[in-house]
């Protein structure tokens, strides 16, 4: 640890201070241990079920244009923001043969006429979407564990290597503990 074999034998010659910023740190080294652990365990999780999302056989696995053959667009409001909901219906052809597709989205304006990207089932062409591929989220899920496996990594060797920023977790650990909150990783 970061004391000295004086303070390792209960010796307590330091002052109060020193006595104070040792406990500080010993306590912000186990909060930043416990982050690791936690940390670790939820970053795995996150790459078990990402490869999980990017091995999985994609159901729309062929990607085709269509064109969107009617918009009924209004403004909407959930309250806190207003948006565009459009109920679309696209038209697309495959092999020949011209299949249909409706759905109603609120992430952007659709106008009649334009041309669309979407997905469709190759066994069942009626089945479209026009929401990315499974395996997008999973790659992003296996990305997201792995900054939260650095972030926990270097938060823990840092406060190892530095006493003081061990010192600074420690006290802002025992703040939140005395505010009510919960932060057990922190950078």
């Amino acid at each position: 640890m970061f004391t000295s074999s004086k303070w390792e034998e209960g010796k307590s010659d330091k002052g109060l201070g020193e006595q104070v910023y040792s406990g500080a740190a010993e306590f912000g080294l186990f909060w930043a241990n416990i982050a690791v652990v936690i940390g670790t365990i939820v970053a795995l999780g996150l790459i078990y079920w990402g490869i999980v999302l990017w091995r999985q056989k994609e159901k729309y696995s062929v990607s085709i244009q269509g064109k969107i053959t009617d918009a009924q667009c209004a403004s909407a409001s959930d309250g806190k923001r207003q948006y565009q909901q459009c109920a679309i219906k696209i038209e697309y052809v495959v092999d020949g043969k011209p299949y249909n597709f409706e759905t109603i989205r609120s992430d952007q304006y659709y106008a009649k006429g334009y041309n669309i990207s979407l997905r469709y089932n190759p066994d069942n062409p009626v089945e479209a979407t026009l929401d990315p591929p499974v395996k997008t989220f999973g790659q992003v899920m296996i990305l997201v564990a792995l900054v939260i496996l650095a972030g926990v990594w270097i938060n823990w060797y840092v406060k190892r290597r530095f006493k003081f920023a061990a010192a600074a977790g420690g006290v802002g650990a025992a703040v939140d503990m005395f505010r009510g909150g919960s932060d057990l990783i922190r950078f």
